[in-house]
């Protein structure tokens, strides 16, 4: 057997013809081996997940729903109450996606257009499911004129979406017998016709090949948790945090006005306890503490009192010793008290004394 032919490129060999990378899962290679995916393919780790769950990243968590990937977020639990609610209302928004799809399957136009009524969102049309088909796909696929033309027009980016598979809605719709009609209208919003999936086939394709699609993926169902009939679904709670942030900077700037209309009251040189309690409170909403910081800063200030208080008794007990000790060195004499007694024997002296000076003189 000969040898292996090698070639050398810049002091290296290798082999003269390297081996390919196969398509997996019905998707095709494209250079180095790399599967093609379009930019609308929307897979998340679970680690990116809790992340966003950590950040409070609404906004994020919400696509994940509308990505027909609810099912990962109802196995989620967190303790900031923000995300407990958009948890909460998870198998909500899974249960109205579900009635959304079964609406289209089941060509009810009547009752798509109830379920999309406010205060549900308008973003709710853009559910997928599982497999990654929106209602639009479903639409096509079906043959539903009527249905396609309301969700085109309601929607016109929708037509352009992929599943999993890279399939728009005109590969659907030219996989349905006698669906010119479907088909005509997606060319006119502006469907690519050579557009490809990852199997590298255009929707001319499965005009003449029908069964190499599976159509099974028209009727299934997204899956959803159950739920109690009389329940209500919280559909604020898929809104970004961005107005409850407003809504605490006014009662935050309130709380400030509030606390700042009131007189400061000054006794004996010293403020009083209202104005040491409003500038406080003054203080932390600056800040923007919470309540749990509020009580350690409070905590805190009543130490730092009190070790000052403390130090300023000590200072003052020692200074009130060491006057004392000063005067029990230097004694002061004491001034005998004057008795009536005393007073009469001065004056008595003094009258013997004047009657022997004029003896004397006589």
């Amino acid at each position: 057997m000969p040898p292996k032919r090698r070639r050398r490129f810049h002091g290296l060999y290798y082999h003269s013809s390297p081996p390919k990378v196969m398509p997996m899962n019905g998707q095709a290679a494209g250079q180095n081996g790399r599967k093609q995916r379009s930019n609308d393919d929307f897979s998340v780790k679970l680690s990116t997940i809790r992340i966003w769950m950590h950040e409070k990243d609404i906004g994020k968590l919400t696509r994940i729903l509308w990505a027909g990937q609810g099912q990962r977020l109802c196995q989620q639990a967190s303790n900031n109450g923000r995300v407990k609610r958009f948890l909460a209302a998870v198998p909500h928004v899974m249960n109205a996606t579900k009635d959304l799809h079964q609406a289209v399957i089941d060509n009810n136009l009547e009752s798509l257009q109830m379920q999309l009524e406010p205060p549900v969102p308008p973003a709710l049309v853009t559910a997928k499911d599982s497999n990654g088909l929106n209602v639009i796909h479903k639409a096509a696929g079906l043959g539903h004129t009527k249905m396609l033309e309301y969700l085109v027009g309601l929607w016109p980016e929708g037509a352009h979406e992929v599943d999993i598979t890279g399939k728009t809605p005109l590969h659907w719709a030219a996989s349905a017998k006698n669906n010119m009609r479907c088909y005509t209208l997606l060319t006119q919003a502006g469907c690519d016709e050579e557009a490809q999936d990852y199997k590298m086939k255009t929707p001319s394709y499965y005009r003449h090949k029908p069964h190499e699609i599976e159509r099974a993926f028209l009727v299934y169902v997204p899956e959803a948790p159950r739920i109690s009939p009389d329940s209500v679904t919280d559909w604020e709670a898929l809104s970004d945090d961005n107005d409850s942030n407003a809504g605490g900077d006014a009662s935050r700037s309130s709380s400030k006005q509030k606390l700042s209309s009131k007189p400061a009251a000054i006794e004996n040189g010293r403020k009083s306890l209202d104005d040491s309690a409003e500038n406080t409170s003054e203080l932390d909403t600056n800040d923007g503490t919470s309540a749990i910081e509020d009580d350690e800063l409070s905590k805190a200030e009543a130490d730092v009192n009190g070790v000052a208080a403390a130090d300023a008794d000590a200072d003052v007990d020692a200074n009130i010793n060491a006057d004392v000790d000063a005067n029990a060195s230097s004694p002061v004499p004491q001034r005998r008290p004057e008795t009536p007694a005393a007073f009469a024997t001065g004056n008595g002296n003094d009258t013997a004394g004047d009657t022997e000076s004029e003896a004397e003189e006589l």
